[in-house]
């Protein structure tokens, strides 16, 4: 393998690597941010007082309806995350791959011309 290969595999590598970091933690961070056991009291006491008709239409509390909600929300948006973070991962890894080769290529070529002449 190429000096120049070799190059481009470590910039792409060292960018893949700081850019799984980087989603890491932001995962991480969202996880938090969507953490079901932040109370929902007010919020339910809220939704009681306005729609007592749903009540009327489902056997089971609200409480419980709004905590499935929650949690399929929750689900989904960390879900949407994982998957099109990686998609983004893989795309700008490709383009770093492209600039790796570049830039390496441009590193290089002056040591190509002094050991040419």
């Amino acid at each position: 393998m190429s000096i120049r290969a070799r190059l481009t595999l470590l910039y792409g590598l060292l960018f893949f690597v700081a850019g799984l970091m980087l989603l890491v933690l932001l995962y991480a961070m969202l996880v938090r941010a969507l953490d079901p056991a932040v109370p929902l009291r007010p919020f339910v006491e809220r939704v009681q007082e306005q729609t007592q008709e749903i009540r009327e239409q489902n056997d089971r509390p609200i409480e419980e309806q709004l905590a499935d909600a929650r949690s399929d929300e929750r689900r989904s948006a960390l879900r949407q995350v994982r998957v099109r973070g990686m998609l983004a991962l893989v795309v700008t890894g490709g383009v770093a791959l492209v600039l790796g080769w570049v830039v390496s290529g441009s590193v290089l070529s002056p040591i190509r011309d002094i050991t040419l002449h």
